[in-house]
């Protein structure tokens, strides 16, 4: 299905501005139906399931999770905002709600956190639609800084160090500008205008390797950017066919020590560039739009890295980082909006690949194969990216996924007949 310039900006809009979340509230009548198993040697339980509450309209849909222990007691929480205004943080173990923060206006973007104050803490930022960026000490809720912009904020911010000395810095973009701020209070370092709207979230790297990270950044202008970090100036920008909606990623694809910059466009076009010039080394053309940041990681035989990018012509690619060559592609039975990750659910020494699909299915896949191992059916279609980690630490990943109709669910996966591991072990 091809969409006209307006309606997919539209539909993007829409994507980031509406969160819907009426409250929290525990559902307990968990089933294992939706569960299917494709590999005998593998298990998958699910441990909670929340109702958000909210809107429940086509295109409608929830800011993805985020996974971090803001409490320190050991046990990973989650993070989430909605179109209330409210920050939520949520017990990893039962989905029930620790704290909650009040914005303005709806949180229309995924948190981020880290020591954005650069004293060992852990706060949460996160933007609203009263065009406030916030940040949070994540532990006790409290209200540290706010910057105030221009504009929305759709995109998760990111953390930046040394811009200015050794102080952490926040790098966000708003409908207007892309700003850095100081994380210890707010303060404005530099701001950065594109020639039109930016719902990309940015990524911070030391492209060049002379100590100073450099900070990608896509524009509904079409443009991909990449400017200094310390004071935003810009290095180079490259034009697409279409606006640029992803997040892009940086690695040396080849091992040759080249970074390269990887990232797709509404032109339907995963683009490979060199880091230092911006020139394209490599195209490799879905047969739809691509919103979602790919993912790269070595998941195959082949040389050097691979590329994972979805499409709404509902594949899921897995391209040799070299050359662009398609390895394998996994066909779900429709859009592929929510960014995959690569991760280790069973071994160290082999990858899984998990994402959702539009078709209301959570899917894990073997990384070197795209061959598939389990499917989670949710009920309702996946647009967001999973938050993987070892919420309780036994040994076992958890996967949190939450739908268009505002579910969440709390998945966790083993081998079968492993022994648990114990908490202190």
């Amino acid at each position: 299905m091809k969409l006209n310039r307006l309606t997919k900006s539209i539909i993007f809009l829409l994507l980031f501005l509406f969160h819907g979340c009426i409250s929290y509230k525990q559902i307990k009548d968990i089933t294992t139906s939706s569960i299917k198993i494709y590999d005998k040697k593998v298990e998958l339980k699910m441990l909670w399931k929340s109702d958000i509450g909210g809107i429940n309209e086509f295109y409608l849909i929830q800011p993805s999770p985020v996974l971090a222990d803001v409490n320190y007691d050991g046990i990973l929480e989650v993070i989430t905002g909605n179109s209330n205004g409210f920050v939520f943080c949520m017990s990893g173990e039962d989905g029930k709600t620790i704290w909650s923060f009040k914005a303005d206006d709806a949180i229309s973007s995924s948190p981020a956190v880290g020591d954005a104050m650069g004293i060992g803490g852990k706060e949460i930022l996160v933007g609203s639609l009263d065009e406030n960026l916030y940040c949070l000490l994540g532990e006790k809720r409290k209200l540290v800084w706010t910057y105030q912009t221009e504009g929305i904020i759709l995109s998760k911010p990111v953390l930046l160090k040394g811009v200015r000395e050794d102080d952490i810095n926040v790098i966000f973009a708003s409908r207007d500008n892309l700003y850095c701020v100081s994380g210890k209070n707010g303060e404005l370092i530099w701001k950065f205008k594109t020639d039109n709207n930016i719902t990309s979230t940015p990524t911070t790297y030391d492209i060049d390797n002379d100590g100073v990270l450099e900070i990608l950044v896509g524009s509904e202008d079409n443009y991909m950017y990449c400017l200094r970090g310390e004071d935003g100036k810009l290095l180079w920008k490259f034009k697409t066919g279409d606006e640029i909606s992803t997040t892009p990623q940086v690695a040396d694809l080849a091992k040759n020590g080249e970074e390269k910059v990887v990232f797709g466009s509404f032109d339907n076009k995963v683009y490979c560039l060199d880091g230092i010039k911006g020139e394209v080394i490599w195209t490799f053309d879905t047969g739809d739009n691509i919103s979602a940041a790919p993912a790269i990681g070595d998941i195959h035989p082949n040389e050097g890295l691979e590329v994972l990018v979805g499409s709404w012509d509902n594949n899921l690619y897995c391209l040799s980082g070299t050359d662009g060559k398609l390895l394998w592609k996994f066909s779900a039975n429709n859009w592929i909006i929510s960014g995959p990750i690569i991760t280790n659910l069973y071994s160290k020494d082999k990858k899984e690949v998990v994402f959702g699909s539009k078709d209301n299915h959570l899917y894990c896949l073997e990384g070197d194969t795209g061959k598939l191992i389990w499917s989670f059916d949710a009920k309702n279609q996946i647009w967001t990216t999973p938050a993987i980690g070892d919420i309780d630490n036994d040994g076992s990943q958890e996967i949190v996924v939450v739908t268009k109709n505002n579910k969440m669910f709390c998945l966790t996966t083993s081998l079968k007949n492993k022994k648990e591991k114990k908490v202190n072990e």
